[in-house]
């Protein structure tokens, strides 16, 4: 009785030392895992740093290329605002060319015409 006693204590502590070396691994196998999901961690957390400073970049661009926009809107009504003066202008230019040629003609028929004595 006392050797199977020994038997069965010996093979309990075989089990023992079995589950302990499964469990020793299996923690070491956890360890590893941990190690490289913090590492994919530092990884995501430094790829996300990187998409928002690329997002506020992107914000910058786009208020600046908003910015250019009003800019180049505001060009175009000041050349609009210019065209117009100048077709104005050249209406104008018209107008007195043809008034200074009636007037050249107005005083060319003058001199053709006799003097008068007064």
């Amino acid at each position: 009785l006392l050797h199977s006693n020994i038997r069965q204590i010996k093979a309990e502590k075989d089990i023992c030392r079995e589950d302990t070396d499964k469990l020793a691994s299996q923690r070491e196998v956890l360890l590893i895992k941990c190690a490289e999901a913090e590492d994919n961690n530092r990884a995501l957390r430094s790829e996300l740093r990187e998409n928002q400073l690329k997002l506020q970049d992107t914000g910058k661009l786009k208020e600046q290329h908003e910015k250019v926009l009003d800019r180049l809107t505001q060009s175009d009504a000041a050349n609009t605002d210019l065209r117009s003066s100048l077709l104005d202008m050249d209406k104008q230019i018209s107008q007195l060319s043809r008034q200074v040629a009636a007037e050249k003609e107005e005083a060319e028929a003058y001199k053709h015409l006799p003097k008068t004595s007064e």
